[in-house]
């Protein structure tokens, strides 16, 4: 099987966004951008977890943000298990050169079984010092759901790393995710309610 480079994947995200901007009604433009100063982010980030104040991120640190734990293996470039503000800051650079948007579904499951009617909030990290931005979606009975940007109603995120709430049957559940063209689940994001609470 050939797979596409990361080039190709590229402009196959940039024409599948064109493509539901156009049905969806919408110009393709918004107000929401991945215009981040990844200094400023990478100082953000340890700012907010960095508890014992060594200058990095450790494991029990990491477990405060999921969206960065979620993307150790793409960070950490000295793979150390710890994370600096430098390599958060050479993370989010690196976005200069991935997708503007990417169009992605939540499937949430229950151990094997899909959730149906489970609300999911998706919000962009206070320390990527954007504006606030969040994606909600209900989902299907297949547990599936298509997050739009409240309010605008549009289907593509800004890369970037994410916040997520999951709301069911009167409880709720904390993810994290990094929204980039090298997660390769991230068209498809998964949460299982197992074991978390």
């Amino acid at each position: 099987m050939i797979y596409p480079t990361i080039s190709q994947r590229v402009q196959q995200r940039r024409l599948f966004l064109a493509a539901v901007a156009m049905l969806a009604g919408c110009s393709g433009h918004s107000s929401i951008q991945k215009d981040y100063d990844p200094a400023a982010v990478g100082s953000a980030a340890l700012s907010a977890f960095d508890a014992n104040g060594d200058g990095q991120l450790d494991e029990g640190e990491l477990q405060a943000c999921p969206a960065i734990q979620s993307a150790l293996e793409r960070i950490d470039a000295n793979q150390d298990g710890m994370l600096e503000a430098s390599e958060i800051a050479d993370r989010v650079a690196a976005y200069a050169d991935m997708s503007d948007y990417i169009v992605a579904q939540v499937l949430v499951k229950l151990g094997n079984q899909p959730v149906s009617g489970a609300q999911v909030k998706l919000t962009l990290a206070d320390y990527m010092r954007a504006q606030p931005t969040s994606f909600v979606a209900a989902t299907n009975a297949s547990g599936v759901g298509f997050p739009r940007s409240d309010p605008e109603g549009l289907l593509g995120f800004p890369l970037g790393f994410y916040d997520v709430e999951v709301s069911h049957a009167g409880e709720k559940w904390n993810f994290g995710v990094e929204m980039a063209d090298d997660n390769p689940l991230v068209n498809q994001l998964q949460f299982d309610l197992k074991n978390k609470s």
